[in-house]
């Protein structure tokens, strides 16, 4: 069916003659999957593409709470869509009125969808997901989407937020998986196949035979995407059961349920079952409606509930989304599908991939993409170090008794400053005799300062990685995308405060010109810290619980020691991964002092112009090597042979 449409910006406040808007009438942006086909192989998928704005409708038409004639949008406006078939038929839907309330517009009497509100960032006004979040360039001729591997992920990974909103900016990948996506697999089928034996997994449960291939398009073209969906399983009532992380859940009963509309399902508990192995193609997402298409996509469904939480349909899912259990399983699967293609598949979310399709769905909700990239780094290291981490192989092998040579001798250190504190304890500050490097051991606490989202003016803000509280001055001084202090603050998050390093490069009221601790590895000094020690030098924290280390660098000041950005906790594996990272900074770190920081003195390196300006990959290309050759982990172990 052929459609022709009309856009027109309406105020909830002032409508536009003819047309109606129901405030209290809710129907779901996307209908529940027992009333609607899935989109799969042999059926036609629902909707209708992406159809061009083609002529105009010019019928006047009312939308809001009175009758009046509209004339101009306002801030807090939202906008109709109204559409022609080619039987001349006139339908229309309102995108949304305003932050708090959805209203629909209707037209003799059929009410339409609404889709949560969104802001344009430009004009400071509600504006409509498909206005806002474009979709991923895609050529069909290339079967394949535009850019490299990792700008491809970056497309399709976008953040799916309540009502099927997307971040309009690319998603920043974790360091490990734009590392990998694209390249050639660093383990062979056998590396994957010993690891699932130790593990007494099948891989029949996570799409088949290792030995297959994967599916291939029409024109021959291997599967490139690994799709990630979430079940929307509806609950009934208000609140998420206490069970839906146990075996007590029906849901998570994956004998009982289908599973032939994905190729692999995932419940909560971490247990997968193949609907379809990874070698037939199967399409499970209305982009995939073009035949030409059929194999290229490889997907996924986690489970997850629904429930309506306040709105008319189930749109809320729980926080956090998915149990460390379900992004461990999903990790796997993304190896054993990758190993069968030759090639790292470039993840994608379903919603995204819709980008622009009528009745899209809204999934995946509350996908933490660094927890799943953090499953993925740590199996991987299981799979090409089975003797080094499986205790239980470690456990089976009969060897020679070993007799332990004692430990080297402490090394001699001098002592460069002792007043010093973490908020604890008093900390010394030494440097092994002979080399520059100075090091201290002290606990550690998580800081936000320089994430776009660290600070919010409602503390309630479920975005916001830090109570407003621990801001200080300076990153309340500027609000992106507002006026304030004589100045509107850029960056990507509208609303949130301009968070401040000390380490800087460029505009005070420009997010983009600090340090971001979401992203990237950064510690917290004295300004006055040592002679030779400036902003921007490198530094090695090690983790002396579990042997973890990560480079940083010296970004931000404070007069005590001890402090280090959300990606170190990170890197550290300071709390369990599944730990949601909205509520690193809030929880307040380890005050026990089993942590080493060593900072090399002049190791500072001049900042990109463009942001980052202190790219993650630099700062371990410099520091990585100091590390080493300051004695590494050897080296630690022998100043600090005993936890705390």
């Amino acid at each position: 069916m052929g459609l022709s449409a009309e856009i027109l910006a309406v105020s909830p406040r002032q409508g536009v003659a003819g047309l109606s808007a129901d405030p209290d009438h809710h129907q779901p942006h996307r209908r529940s999957r027992a009333s609607r086909p899935r989109a799969q192989d042999g059926g036609a998928a629902a909707g209708t593409g992406r159809p061009g704005l083609v002529q105009r409708d010019r019928r006047r038409r009312t939308c809001g709470r009175g009758g009046q004639q509209q004339t101009g949008a306002e801030p807090g406006a939202g906008i109709c869509v109204f559409a022609k078939d080619d039987r001349r038929r006139v339908t229309a839907r309102l995108i949304f009125f305003d932050d708090t309330r959805f209203y629909l517009c209707s037209i003799e009497g059929r009410t339409l969808v609404s889709m949560q509100p969104k802001i344009d960032r430009a004009r400071g006004r509600n504006i409509s997901r498909t206005a806002m979040a474009q979709a991923c360039q895609f050529s069909s001729a290339a079967q394949m989407f535009s850019g490299s591997a990792a700008a491809q992920a970056s497309c399709l990974l976008r953040k799916v937020r309540i009502g099927g909103n997307i971040d309009t900016g690319p998603a920043p990948l974790p360091d490990k998986l734009q590392s990998l996506v694209g390249q050639p697999p660093t383990f062979t089928k056998a590396q994957l196949g010993q690891y699932l034996a130790r593990k007494g997994i099948s891989a029949a449960t996570i799409g088949g035979d290792l030995g297959g291939a994967v599916s291939q398009t029409l024109a021959g073209n291997p599967a490139t995407y690994f799709v990630i969906h979430d079940t929307s399983d509806e609950l009934v009532g208000s609140a998420f059961p206490t069970t839906i992380n146990t075996a007590a859940w029906p849901s998570n009963d994956l004998a009982s349920r289908p599973v032939n509309s994905a190729h692999v399902f995932i419940n909560r508990l971490g247990e997968s079952r193949t609907g379809h192995d990874y070698s037939v193609g199967w399409r499970a997402t209305k982009f995939e409606r073009e035949p030409s298409l059929k194999g290229l996509f490889l997907h996924h469904e986690l489970v997850q509930p629904r429930i309506k939480g306040g709105f008319g349909y189930h749109a809320v899912a729980p926080q956090p989304g998915f149990t460390q259990a379900t992004y461990d399983r999903l990790a796997l699967c993304y190896l054993a599908a990758s190993v069968r293609r030759g090639q790292f598949l470039i993840p994608a979310f379903h919603c995204v991939l819709d980008t622009g399709i009528d009745d899209g769905h809204d999934d995946p909700q509350n996908f933490e993409l660094f927890q799943w990239s953090g499953a993925i780094e740590r199996i991987l290291g299981d799979v090409l170090n089975p003797i080094a981490v499986d205790t239980l192989a470690l456990s089976t092998l009969v060897a020679a008794p070993v007799v332990i040579a004692p430990n080297p001798a402490l090394p001699a250190s001098e002592t460069v400053r002792t007043d010093l504190r973490d908020g604890e304890r008093s900390i010394v500050v030494k440097r092994v005799t002979g080399s520059l490097p100075l090091f201290f051991k002290a606990k550690i606490a998580i800081d936000a300062d320089g994430s776009a989202r660290a600070y919010h003016p409602d503390a309630g803000n479920p975005d916001a990685l830090d109570d407003i509280g621990n801001a200080n001055s300076y990153s309340k001084k500027y609000i992106q995308g507002q006026s304030r202090n004589n100045h509107v603050g850029k960056g990507p998050r509208d609303g949130f405060y301009v968070s401040a390093t000390s380490l800087q490069r460029g505009d005070d009221w420009d997010a983009d010109a600090y340090v971001d601790a979401e992203f990237v590895p950064y510690i917290v000094l004295p300004d006055d810290f040592a002679p030779g020690v400036r902003l921007g030098d490198l530094c090695t924290v090690v983790n002396l619980k579990n042997n973890r280390y990560c480079s940083a660098i010296f970004a931000d000041t404070n007069p005590d020691v001890g402090e280090a950005s959300i990606r170190v906790a990170l890197n550290l594996h300071l709390h369990d991964p599944s730990f949601p990272i909205t509520k690193l900074a809030r929880a307040g770190g380890d005050r026990k002092a089993n942590y080493v920081y060593i900072v090399y003195p002049g190791s500072r390196f001049t900042p990109r112009a463009q942001a980052p300006h202190w790219p993650v990959d630099k700062i371990e290309d410099i520091a990585g090597p100091l590390f080493e050759a300051w004695g590494g982990l050897a080296m630690v172990d022998r100043l600090f042979p005993t936890l705390v």
